[in-house]
């Protein structure tokens, strides 16, 4: 049986898969991490494939059957025009890097989605100190999955995230913290 269902929601990553579909990571307010199909994406006349960059916040229409998740329709929310500056562009890959390190599939996270939400806000502002939202953010996150009580640099906070979630963070995301 199918069901339909409106969400919002961030895009985390996609995967080119063959042919013109694309497999892509969403982060959810109403259902977490999810996973969905988007059929037909990589056509030159496809609408939503704008839609469908990393970092972008979208409300969709998902089609599921089967477990099998289809973005039928999106509509761009906010694609945080002011994050795509070189500083602020690693320090948003390297926001969602953590949170698909850490989040679980399938699970709603309303505490994370609203400090995700909250970090992007504040990192688009303009004169962000983005050190600060940056250590502010992912402390946070830590305390909301329930890996640590403590406050943590943001060296250390980095550190923290590759060791709970077994994997290096993308370069960028280390040089722009040497940076800070």
């Amino acid at each position: 049986m199918w069901r339909n269902d409106h969400i919002e929601g961030f895009v985390l990553k996609k995967k080119s898969l063959l042919g013109k579909d694309q497999m892509v990571v969403l982060f959810t307010k109403e259902y977490g991490k999810i996973r969905a199909l988007a059929k037909g994406v990589k056509t030159f006349k496809s609408k939503r494939s704008a839609h469908l960059q990393t970092g972008n916040l979208i409300k969709a229409i998902l089609s599921s059957r089967h477990s099998v998740n289809y973005i039928q329709s999106t509509d761009l929310i906010s694609g945080f025009i002011g994050l795509r500056t070189d500083t602020h562009t690693d320090a948003l890959y390297l926001l969602i890097a953590t949170l698909d390190g850490l989040l679980p599939e399938d699970q709603q996270e309303t505490l994370v989605y609203r400090i995700f939400t909250k970090a992007l806000v504040n990192l688009s502002k303009p004169g962000a100190q983005v050190a600060s939202v940056l250590t502010d953010s992912l402390n946070k996150l830590l305390h909301a999955f329930g890996y640590s009580d403590e406050e943590y640099s943001l060296h250390e906070a980095l550190q923290k995230i590759e060791e709970y979630t077994e994997r290096a963070l993308p370069k960028p995301a280390i040089g722009l913290a040497r940076m800070l």
